[in-house]
């Protein structure tokens, strides 16, 4: 093998390594984006349940004080970070 057989060689190999890591840099985020969307679609989804069942209470005292903790909730995660949120969260006995 020649010299300029061996170079020729030796960059088509860290071409095809550059675009495998493309790749798979671009797969990688595809399914981050994906995971993400899911975890959107469980939060909205929990957050409608949640508001669904404080809508059909009967009890109005008691609708009264999930709207509280709702709204308190809301607020926290707006504002927290995530970190925060849990912290907050277990100390007004809230599930998020």
């Amino acid at each position: 093998m020649s010299a300029l057989s061996l170079c020729v060689s030796l960059q088509t190999k860290l071409k095809a390594e550059r675009s495998r890591q493309k790749t798979v840099e671009t797969l990688q985020k595809a399914a981050h984006s994906q995971r993400t969307e899911a975890a959107q679609n469980r939060r909205e989804e929990k957050r409608r349940a949640e508001k669904e069942r404080m809508m059909n209470e009967d009890d109005p005292d008691k609708q009264r004080k999930l709207e509280v903790r709702m709204s308190i909730c809301l607020s926290i995660i707006h504002i927290s970070t995530s970190a925060d949120i849990k912290v907050y969260c277990r100390t007004f006995n809230f599930s998020i």
